[in-house]
């Protein structure tokens, strides 16, 4: 009941999230946009108009003697008629947002117009989910937990003394605070929104937590302080292989780091090296080219594929329980037993066949058989197929594909890659989840998989929805079915996080995501030195003093946290 509860709140929390992200702000952002570019040819055809009665003034007033009023207008009426200038000037007013307005003025005044999407949904969030929060998050949940009042039918005069007003900056107070005529001095659908928006920044950012959630709890609830810290500090140094004085290690990362930013602004811009620095310090690298193709390797495709024999799949499942022993034996039953039926071979090849082709079980079903009877393979997918045996099972084939000269001529194993593949799941299910980009109106998983330069199919993980995958990722590499454990993680732009890079280098490996936007990346250095063209990439500036001596203050994150 606990672990549904957690599933329930964390479904609910996602769905706020993603009507936050996609239905409210994303539309807002889509709308505001659209509406920028279809005013763009009036905004630009009205501006022109002030722009040459501003130009004729100046001219004007650039003559050097003293113009009568009647004058000046004289000379404008010549260029822009009075009623064409008092038209263009209505317009940029009402299509220009005020001096004092931000960016996102336009963007919060539609937000506040589809109230509707989530006011149901906020009347009930707050009163059957139990929420915390740090002295950043304490004002917006106070203020959340105050909206149901405020949604209520029957709340129709709204003044500010209802809402909390230290809340409403920038373009929202001149949207929240005004006079309506049922007498409110705060629009109340306004308000609500600002008080949205900045709920759900602070629950991303888990100043605002539930406790009762596994992904969105507070992250700091289980930080070790005072005594419980001091007992379980040197274990943990010493299974993590740190010293308790993070000092030298740190000195040595930034030595790392210092010949990692000179070796590579000394082999930027050599031939093949194709890394420049544009002047904002933004990173680029161009996309690698496919090599062509030489003659041989196609003449060698050719003749392998001449020579390699056409079989059918459960031919070649059984050829390899012949050479595997040990694959077959893994297919044990449910209580741990070893199989004494005939043929049990050709029954678990069947049984794989059939799921691998997505096929069902009656085209493998032969009368006459023993060992392809349908009742036979009923018995063996009950009792022997599951995914203990599987993994069992894959743990001998990856060995022995370790064992091939071709396979170790591509490498050792030690460098593996880990990405996932989304499936909606077309039944209802509590490991799915929503995610409207990748799944449409249904619900969906990810597949985790990982592969080395060895082979493929190493160990995988079901995750519920889509995901950032950076911790689970870990799960994966430490979690396969065979194979050496990996010396370098590559994945993709998905995984990328500040926190997963110390993870992984505490727990004895690199990490090498694929970074898709590097040029929004900023470089950051730790030394002053002279990286030539890479000084204006590497601008940010790490202070390790100051770093530790905040880390310090806080005696529960001084071991792992502070290398991290």
């Amino acid at each position: 009941m606990i672990y549904l509860e957690g599933k329930a709140v964390d479904d609910c929390l996602e769905m706020l999230d993603l009507l936050v992200t996609t239905e409210l702000v994303g539309k807002a952002e889509t709308a505001t946009e659209k509406e920028r570019v279809r005013q763009h040819p009036k905004l630009a055809k009205h501006s022109a108009t002030l722009a040459a009665a501003v130009e004729t003034l100046l001219e004007v007033t650039e003559y050097g003697e003293e113009l009568r009023l009647d004058q000046v207008w004289e000379a404008i009426d010549a260029i822009v008629p009075r009623r064409e200038l008092r038209e263009a000037v209505a317009a940029v007013t009402e299509m220009v947002p005020p001096p004092d307005a931000d960016a996102d003025g336009e963007m919060r005044a539609l937000l506040a117009s589809r109230i509707a999407t989530v006011s149901g949904f906020l009347k009930t969030l707050t009163t059957v989910i139990e929420f915390g929060a740090n002295a950043e998050g304490t004002r917006a949940l106070a203020a959340m937990k105050q909206l149901p009042r405020l949604l209520d039918g029957r709340t129709k005069k709204v003044t500010e003394a209802d809402i909390d007003p230290e809340l409403v900056t920038g373009s929202w107070k001149r949207l929240v605070f005004k006079s309506l005529p049922n007498g409110s001095t705060v629009d109340k659908n306004a308000y609500t929104m600002c008080v949205l928006t900045q709920f759900h920044r602070h629950l991303k950012r888990r100043d605002v937590y539930a406790e009762a959630s596994a992904r969105w709890r507070d992250p700091r609830g289980q930080l070790l302080d005072g005594a419980k810290w001091e007992a379980a500090k040197g274990p943990a140094l010493v299974d993590l292989q740190l010293p308790e004085d993070p000092g030298r290690l740190l000195a040595e990362h930034a030595r790392v780091l210092h010949l990692a930013l000179n070796d590579v602004a000394g082999r930027a811009g050599q031939d093949g090296v194709d890394v420049s620095v544009d002047g904002e310090g933004r990173l680029h690298v161009a996309k690698l080219a496919a090599l062509p193709e030489p003659l041989s390797l196609i003449d060698l495709r050719k003749r392998v594929l001449a020579m390699l024999p056409r079989v059918d799949l459960p031919e070649l499942l059984l050829e390899v329980m012949g050479r595997v022993p040990e694959f077959e034996a893994a297919f044990t039953s449910v209580a741990g037993g070893v199989s004494k039926l005939a043929d049990f071979h050709v029954s678990v090849a069947a049984c794989l066949t059939a799921q691998a082709l997505n096929i069902g079980y009656a085209p493998v079903v032969k009368a006459g058989t023993p060992a392809l009877e349908r009742g036979r393979l009923s018995h063996v997918v009950q009792n022997y197929l599951s995914a203990e045996t599987y993994t069992l099972a894959n743990g001998p084939l990856i060995d022995e594909q370790g064992k091939i000269g071709f396979a170790q001529a591509l490498g050792g194993g030690l460098v593996a890659a880990i990405d996932g593949m989304r499936f909606v799941v077309p039944v209802p299910s509590i490991y799915t989840r929503p995610n409207k980009k990748f799944f449409g109106r249904s619900r969906g998983v990810t597949w985790l998989n990982m592969i080395n330069d060895r082979g493929v199919g190493l160990g995988a993980k079901v995750v519920t929805g889509a995901v950032r995958d950076s911790l689970h990722m870990i799960d994966v590499a430490f979690r396969r079915d065979g194979g050496p454990r990996p010396e370098v993680l590559v994945t993709d732009t998905g995984s990328y996080s500040d926190v997963v890079f110390g993870l992984v280098h505490l727990l004895g490996m690199q990490y090498r995501p694929a970074l898709a936007d590097i040029p929004d990346q900023k470089g950051w250095r730790i030394q002053d030195a002279d990286y030539g063209s890479l000084s204006r990439f590497a601008r940010g500036k790490i202070d390790l003093e100051k770093d530790q001596a905040a880390l310090e203050r806080h005696p529960a994150r001084r071991g792992v946290d502070l290398h991290l």
